[in-house]
Protein backbone atom coordinates (compact mmCIF):
# COMPACT_ATOMS: atom_id res chain seq x y z
CA UNK A 1 0.00 0.00 0.00
CA UNK A 2 1.51 3.18 -0.87
CA UNK A 3 0.97 6.56 0.68
CA UNK A 4 -1.54 7.81 -1.36
CA UNK A 5 -3.46 4.39 -0.33
CA UNK A 6 -3.46 4.97 3.54
CA UNK A 7 -4.45 8.34 3.19
CA UNK A 8 -7.96 6.72 1.83
CA UNK A 9 -7.88 4.58 4.75
CA UNK A 10 -10.69 4.85 7.72
CA UNK A 11 -10.40 2.70 10.68
CA UNK A 12 -14.00 2.81 12.23
CA UNK A 13 -14.33 1.44 16.03
CA UNK A 14 -17.38 -1.30 16.12
CA UNK A 15 -17.05 -1.71 19.65
CA UNK A 16 -20.10 -0.22 20.68
CA UNK A 17 -22.84 -0.95 17.86
CA UNK A 18 -25.28 -3.55 19.03
CA UNK A 19 -26.77 -5.28 15.73
CA UNK A 20 -30.59 -5.14 15.05
CA UNK A 21 -32.63 -7.55 13.66
CA UNK A 22 -34.81 -6.85 10.56
CA UNK A 23 -37.38 -8.73 8.68
CA UNK A 24 -38.76 -5.65 6.54
CA UNK A 25 -37.93 -2.46 5.73
CA UNK A 26 -39.91 0.82 4.56
CA UNK A 27 -37.96 3.35 2.60
CA UNK A 28 -39.28 6.84 2.15
CA UNK A 29 -37.27 9.86 0.55
CA UNK A 30 -37.50 13.77 -0.38
CA UNK A 31 -35.77 15.79 -2.65
CA UNK A 32 -32.64 15.90 -0.27
CA UNK A 33 -32.44 12.36 1.27
CA UNK A 34 -33.71 9.09 1.81
CA UNK A 35 -35.03 7.77 5.09
CA UNK A 36 -35.02 4.01 5.53
CA UNK A 37 -36.61 2.03 8.14
CA UNK A 38 -35.57 -1.06 9.32
CA UNK A 39 -39.08 -3.02 11.10
CA UNK A 40 -39.67 -5.84 13.34
CA UNK A 41 -42.33 -7.19 11.88
CA UNK A 42 -44.18 -10.34 13.93
CA UNK A 43 -48.12 -10.22 12.60
CA UNK A 44 -50.33 -7.97 13.81
CA UNK A 45 -47.71 -5.84 14.87
CA UNK A 46 -44.69 -4.71 14.04
CA UNK A 47 -41.83 -1.50 15.16
CA UNK A 48 -39.08 0.52 13.74
CA UNK A 49 -36.30 -1.13 15.00
CA UNK A 50 -33.71 1.70 13.35
CA UNK A 51 -33.67 4.43 11.35
CA UNK A 52 -31.28 5.89 8.71
CA UNK A 53 -30.73 8.88 6.89
CA UNK A 54 -28.97 9.46 3.96
CA UNK A 55 -28.43 11.86 1.17
CA UNK A 56 -29.66 10.41 -2.35
CA UNK A 57 -25.61 10.11 -3.35
CA UNK A 58 -25.11 7.54 -0.37
CA UNK A 59 -28.07 5.49 -1.14
CA UNK A 60 -27.17 4.90 -4.71
CA UNK A 61 -23.67 4.26 -3.62
CA UNK A 62 -25.58 1.96 -0.43
CA UNK A 63 -27.74 0.65 -3.56
CA UNK A 64 -24.17 -0.44 -5.51
CA UNK A 65 -22.31 -1.69 -2.63
CA UNK A 66 -25.46 -4.08 -1.72
CA UNK A 67 -25.59 -5.21 -5.00
CA UNK A 68 -22.13 -6.42 -5.14
CA UNK A 69 -22.48 -7.99 -1.79
CA UNK A 70 -25.01 -10.19 -2.87
CA UNK A 71 -23.95 -11.03 -6.02
CA UNK A 72 -20.64 -12.24 -4.23
CA UNK A 73 -22.75 -14.19 -1.77
CA UNK A 74 -24.84 -16.04 -4.56
CA UNK A 75 -21.60 -16.61 -6.25
CA UNK A 76 -20.47 -18.29 -2.95
CA UNK A 77 -23.85 -19.63 -1.96
CA UNK A 78 -26.38 -20.34 -4.75
CA UNK A 79 -29.17 -17.81 -5.76
CA UNK A 80 -30.98 -16.28 -2.73
CA UNK A 81 -34.90 -17.07 -3.58
CA UNK A 82 -37.60 -14.48 -2.11
CA UNK A 83 -40.51 -16.51 -0.42
CA UNK A 84 -44.22 -15.17 -1.96
CA UNK A 85 -45.88 -12.27 -0.80
CA UNK A 86 -48.10 -12.69 2.18
CA UNK A 87 -51.56 -11.17 1.77
CA UNK A 88 -51.57 -7.62 3.56
CA UNK A 89 -48.03 -7.53 4.42
CA UNK A 90 -46.56 -5.83 1.19
CA UNK A 91 -49.00 -2.88 2.30
CA UNK A 92 -47.59 0.69 2.62
CA UNK A 93 -48.96 1.21 6.23
CA UNK A 94 -47.77 -2.53 8.16
CA UNK A 95 -46.04 -1.19 11.20
CA UNK A 96 -47.59 2.07 11.52
CA UNK A 97 -51.16 1.90 12.10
Amino acid sequence: MGKDDQKNVINIDMGSVEPVYSNMVNIIHGPFDFTVNFLQVSPPTGKVATRVMMSPQHAKAFLNALADNIRKYENTHGEIKLAAPQPGLNEPKIGFN
